[in-house]
């Protein structure tokens, strides 16, 4: 885990190389938390992280602690599917449009039509509906390829900014983070940490 603005590096678990359980994200988390508010009690937090951590656990000790939010990627399913296809459909008419305009020379060739909206949704498992934001992308298709649906979710606890903001400059900035976590694996080589037991390094 990362401080954002200085890279700083908060904290570490050496961990099987599996997915983490909602339970274990939380109990990381909360020890985490707890040292954080000892030295900034009045600091707001602001949790983002991939879909990983996008489970009820975690999201309720967030909205417990207070002065602090979250925002995590969100896996797709059918009900968001749902959701999404009337921003999709509009996404797909812009890029069928711009297609045209450029083969007529009157536009230039874009690569991908991207829009942004926004739902309140709460899967089964959580207590209470999120606000949900959808990245509505269509990626134009290349020779004999046709065009691509490449929609994205993210949840969050934020009521601001606009969808297209959160999503482009909030929940984007996660990817600094991968950056830093390459960092640490290639210069300490922490993905090959001896370990006795028959489990794979890894990390949280």
């Amino acid at each position: 885990m990362f401080e954002a603005e200085s890279g700083a590096l908060v904290a570490s678990a050496l961990r099987p190389g599996k997915r983490p359980t909602g339970a274990e994200n939380a109990m990381i988390m909360k020890r985490v938390l707890h040292v954080l508010r000892q030295h900034w009690p009045h600091t707001h937090i602001l949790l983002r992280g991939d879909g990983h951590f996008s489970n009820p656990e975690l999201m309720k000790l967030i909205s417990e602690i207070g002065n602090a939010d979250f925002i995590f990627g969100l896996g797709g399913n059918a009900v968001l599917s749902a959701k999404a296809e009337g921003l999709m459909r509009n996404a797909r008419g812009h890029l069928a449009l711009h297609q045209s305009m450029a083969a007529q020379r009157m536009r230039p060739v874009v690569s991908s039509v991207r829009l942004f909206g926004e739902f309140d949704y709460a899967a089964k498992s959580w207590p209470q509906a999120h606000r949900v934001v959808l990245k509505a992308e269509v990626l134009a298709g290349n020779t004999g390829r046709p065009a691509k649906d490449n929609q994205r979710y993210v949840v969050t606890s934020l009521r601001s900014p606009t969808p297209g903001a959160l999503y482009q400059q909030v929940y984007c900035q996660r990817g600094q983070a991968e950056n830093w976590i390459k960092q640490v694996k290639a210069g300490l080589k922490s993905d090959r940490t001896s370990y006795p037991a028959p489990v794979r390094s890894g990390r949280c």
